[in-house]
């Protein structure tokens, strides 16, 4: 039998209209079975049905169109009532893991024999039918499928949502981060530091006349750097060329300031940093690294499947070592490198760093450790 270990395949729906066609007695009904009583639930039923719509040009006015589905958006209870109104979309789902926020739904499943993806298929047609009995309607079009492996054999199967095959893809931006098939990180980064460049641009030509620094440090931190920084602990980059990428804007940058301060014939990158009081972009991301990992540790951050993989070194008889957290060894780049793993690896290097100390003691120690 052919197995697939570690390859997981996820599956990225798109609901029609999502928040217009939320039937208004399918949401009552919903409401009731919940144990909302009167008059709360005669309020909100006279607060969603008997509505009209229509549309002004000018003076011009449509005639009025009745509108029997949807929960009013721009207003605090419309999300609410979504919520309620998809919040048992879980039943659906026997096999697969599933995230849902709003009504971005994703699901995926780890891949080890053929009939693994049949699973997949079978809670893939619980959704459909879910989405019959509630009157909702999943767009097979924008529904994708893509899997995560560093196999190079894979079986090829077609999933359908109302007999429409989903698109298989190995590219997507999730959360404002470019994952790809591969498990690397390689486009987003490109398009991150892209990003840093054209604002870093957009800073230097309108700034041609300024002459405080503390102004361009204001427009570098605000415009520049949440490009290169978001979601670093996702995809901080381990190659040296992805770190030259990130540093060379970071240069291009301190360069400028150095032009301002007329010292550019005799400067150093680490000096201008000093200067404006500010990290190296590596610094900064190894310390939303260590940061991250300590309120992961401390239930500060809820990630339960990293947790489970923190590993804390409590040595049976006395040693040399000195190390906080145990890692195991990998044989390959992609594991060694992968957050915990680089996390425990950094705080035993830090020893300075008391990773069971209270919060603001952590940080004070943070700061004076990686500068």
């Amino acid at each position: 039998m052919l197995t697939h270990v570690g390859c997981r395949l996820f599956t990225y729906t798109d609901f029609s209209k999502a928040f217009d066609r939320v039937p208004h007695s399918v949401l009552i009904h919903k409401l009731r079975r919940f144990g909302v009583g009167q008059p709360l639930i005669a309020w909100l039923e006279s607060y969603l049905t008997n509505r009209v719509q229509i549309v002004k040009i000018g003076n011009f006015l449509s005639r009025k169109i009745s509108v029997p589905s949807g929960v009013l958006q721009g207003f605090h209870l419309g999300p609410l009532l979504f919520t309620v109104f998809i919040n048992d979309i879980c039943e659906c789902f026997t096999c697969a893991f599933f995230l849902l926020f709003a009504d971005d739904l994703k699901m995926s499943l780890v891949i080890r024999t053929p009939e693994d993806y049949d699973k997949l298929q079978y809670d893939l047609s619980n959704l459909q039918e879910w989405c019959l009995r509630n009157g909702m309607e999943l767009n097979p079009t924008k529904c994708k499928a893509m899997t995560f492996s560093h196999s190079r054999t894979q079986i090829n199967f077609q999933y359908r949502i109302s007999h429409f095959p989903l698109e298989k893809i190995s590219l997507v931006k999730d959360l404002g981060v470019t994952l790809e098939s591969s498990l690397q990180f390689s486009q987003h980064l490109s398009n991150a530091v892209g990003k840093a460049f054209q604002m870093l641009g957009f800073i230097r030509r309108t700034t041609q006349d300024f002459n405080g620094i503390a102004a361009l440090k204001t427009l570098y931190c605000a415009l520049v750097r949440p490009n290169m920084e978001y979601a670093s602990c996702v995809w901080s980059p381990h190659y040296a060329t992805h770190v030259h990428a990130l540093s060379l804007v970071e240069h291009k940058f301190l360069k400028q300031v150095a032009y301002k301060l007329h010292i550019l014939d005799n400067y150093t990158d680490s000096e201008v940093l000093t200067l404006l009081n500010m990290s190296p972009i590596i610094s900064r991301h190894k310390k939303r690294d260590l940061q991250t990992f300590y309120n992961i540790l401390h239930g500060r951050v809820i990630a339960l499947e990293l947790l489970q993989k923190i590993n804390i070194c409590i040595p049976s008889r006395s040693t040399r070592s000195i190390d906080s957290f145990h890692y195991p060894s990998h044989r390959t780049n992609f594991g060694s490198n992968s957050f915990i793993s680089r996390c425990s690896r950094l705080a035993n290097r830090h020893t300075d760093i008391d990773f069971f100390s209270p919060y603001v003691r952590f940080l004070n120690q943070l700061d004076n450790v990686i500068m």
